[in-house]
């Protein structure tokens, strides 16, 4: 229950050649294979592919946290909480969603899911020991939760997984961890990252960038390494991971409590865990792994003045460049087809901040080699959307009311 801050939310602002920090809580993203490539009903038949389809405007849909947002307004006595579904995911021809509140600690939350396409059918059989659920990870045929802030105390982290066939698994074996912030695969060994400390740290107001191992599939973690903050007090944390080629990348920021004031990337491969010297001046939102040897890397480019939204191409080969195809947009969020394509939820416009304030232009595109982009869908919105997927043949928004839109696809 630690103060935690994640991903879109983050806010950063140039004052005096640094970027100061404010802090918030919603996010989405997403990592390899999405489990749901042509949103196929295995009872139905085969659906057409998501190429094949087109799409008209988003509409309300359904209301999956309603029960949860209206206990919180009641325990609370207002609204001023994160309302947001976090993220959406396909695995085992479900909908998986998050939810919740880490900053005011609005835990314990639920694994939710759609069963069918029907706004009502939602269910869940597991109760996580986190304030909130940020996002989800396929994990190969596994998927897998970060524990993002634990509702117990004993500065130990969780991480949660579920195999086909089987039941959620927690594990709390990330020693210090006071937020496990993601989790990814690598050649069968499960990596997390994360930031904490011991006692003495907590209550000097430092913070460490945790990374973790786990070779028995997420059951039991060990500490590769405790980054410590070079300048303390102050906040270090590896916020992303990212698995691409032969190697995975922790990346994340630090700051002296107030101003962000150093990005950090490490790399963990065949000659162990080190700093990555080839990293940008990049502030991270979002990871994803497309293919095994192409990754995508959303956030904010601090070497622009102005700041501007922006999106990394990453590859065994050529390392991070600029992706052409996140130019002139600000990505909400990334969701991966498992196939090479991936999903992109995006607003009009890359400068930052983003209004706070709507209505947005907000579109939907696809990307078949992370080069390219077609847009399926756009409309002016009220509400701010917070993450995408594609299942049943139908596109589904996220929203930061805590409300889900879809779209049916069409082939006529």
């Amino acid at each position: 229950m630690i103060a935690y801050a994640s991903r879109t939310s983050w806010s950063l602002v140039v004052s005096m050649g640094f970027v100061l920090l404010l802090a918030g809580c919603s996010g989405s993203g997403g990592q390899g294979d999405d489990g749901g490539l042509d949103g196929g009903d295995p009872d139905a038949g085969v659906l057409p592919d998501i190429e094949e389809l087109t799409f008209g405007a988003f509409e309300p849909w359904a209301e999956p946290i309603e029960d949860w947002i209206i206990n919180q307004r009641l325990s609370l006595g207002h609204m001023e909480f994160n309302r947001a579904i976090t993220d959406l995911i396909v695995w085992d021809d479900r909908l998986w969603f998050g939810y919740g509140d880490a900053t005011l600690n609005l835990g314990p939350v639920d694994l939710r899911h759609f069963t069918e396409p029907e706004p009502e059918a939602v269910a869940w059989d597991f109760t996580t020991d986190e304030e909130q659920v940020d996002q989800y990870r396929h994990l190969g045929e596994v998927l897998a939760v970060p524990g993002v802030d634990a509702t117990e105390d004993g500065l130990m982290g969780n991480a949660y997984t579920l195999s086909p066939g089987g039941s959620w698994y927690k594990s709390r074996t990330l020693e210090m961890a006071w937020h496990v912030h993601d989790i990814a695969v690598l050649d069968d060994v499960v990596y997390a990252c994360g930031s904490g400390g011991t006692l003495d740290d907590y209550n000097n107001s430092t913070v460490k960038a945790l990374f973790f191992r786990s070779q028995d599939g997420g059951r039991t973690f060990e500490t590769v390494a405790q980054i410590p903050h070079p300048d303390p007090p102050g906040d270090h944390r590896f916020t992303h991971l990212l698995a691409v080629g032969d190697a995975v990348y922790a990346l994340g920021y630090r700051s002296d409590l107030q101003v962000i004031n150093g990005f950090v990337a490490f790399r963990q491969d065949a000659d162990g865990f080190a700093p990555y010297a080839d990293w940008p001046y990049f502030f991270v939102t979002h990871t994803a792994s497309l293919t095994s040897d192409l990754g995508l890397v959303v956030g904010v480019d601090v070497s622009s003045d102005p700041l501007t939204w922006g999106c990394l191409m990453a590859t065994p080969d050529s390392g991070f460049s600029p992706a052409a195809i996140c130019e002139g947009k600000t990505v909400l969020d990334v969701e991966p087809l498992g196939d090479g394509r991936a999903l992109l939820l995006y607003l009009s416009g890359d400068a930052y901040p983003v209004d706070v304030i709507g209505p947005w232009e907000v579109g939907v595109g696809l990307t078949t080699d992370g080069t390219d982009l077609t847009e399926l869908t756009s409309q002016t919105l009220e509400t701010m959307p917070d993450s995408i997927a594609f299942w049943r043949g139908s596109l589904y928004l996220g929203m930061s009311n805590g409300q889900v839109w879809h779209s049916p696809g069409s082939t006529d």
